[in-house]
């Protein structure tokens, strides 16, 4: 990708605005080139997945919707207000404790389904979720068993659209690719559960990868948004895909 290089921005919006300019000839030729996207992998979501699980992860007997609320991490989304590593988002509205309950209830679910038994409602039921979705038992993998995909997909949406939309490192999004592509104007379009059925993109992002659109007529105000009020500017398929979270 060009995270990391001087001209990535140039590049970027010298071809999107190149094709606009040429769009009679280049529709003569690609008729159905009408937008500007990227497919984007998510390389630190895991990473940061692990270490807000680990702060959970106690040894007590905590029920983790509890632990959640109390701790007020962000795992799956806040919980209250934005607590200085964290940015708030209409999009992503905080979690009541009957969210976090259905979240809980979603993972033990799969994990039954990925053939554990006597699975807890306590913090270690993290444990055995990364165990899972790391294969440390060996055998089928997490996303080759389509109950357990289904079953994951919404804990799983949720904090994946946290990381990417509410955390925050020095005012700028967590997400090295989201910084990168936000701050040359794109939007947020879409994230494509299951994009990445590989045993790197499951270490990476668990399989998701995002489309980032760049439309020449919003890269300034975007760009100017961003880099004034850390604003990541949300695409319709993704508030939609939010609103079912």
């Amino acid at each position: 990708g060009l995270r990391g290089v001087e001209l990535g921005s140039t590049l970027i919006k010298t071809v999107v605005a190149r094709l606009e300019q040429d769009a009679g000839s280049a529709h003569r030729q690609m008729p159905t080139i009408d937008h500007y996207s990227t497919l984007s992998p998510i390389p630190g979501f895991m990473s940061w997945f692990k270490a807000t699980a680990a702060q959970l992860v106690d040894g007590s007997d905590r029920a983790l919707s509890k632990a959640i609320m109390d701790t007020q991490s962000p795992l799956f989304g806040l919980v209250g207000g934005d607590d200085g590593g964290a940015s708030s988002s209409s999009e992503l509205p905080p979690l009541n404790i009957a969210q976090l309950d259905a979240i809980v209830a979603d993972i033990r679910s799969a994990l039954v389904s990925a053939g554990f038994t006597d699975v807890p409602t306590d913090t270690s039921l993290l444990r055995m979720l990364l165990d899972t979705l790391d294969n440390t038992r060996g055998g089928e993998e997490w996303y080759s068993n389509a109950d357990v995909v289904a079953k994951l997909k919404k804990p799983l949406m949720r904090s994946i659209s946290c990381y990417l939309l509410q955390m925050r490192k020095r005012g700028r999004a967590m997400d090295a690719v989201t910084n990168f592509h936000v701050g040359n104007g794109a939007e947020l379009l879409r994230i494509n559960w299951m994009g990445n059925q590989t045993s790197k993109g499951s270490r990476e992002s668990c399989c998701a990868m995002v489309n980032y659109y760049y439309n020449n007529k919003s890269l300034s105000n975007n760009a100017l948004d961003y880099q004034s009020k850390g604003t990541v500017p949300v695409g319709a398929p993704l508030k939609r895909q939010l609103s079912g979270l």
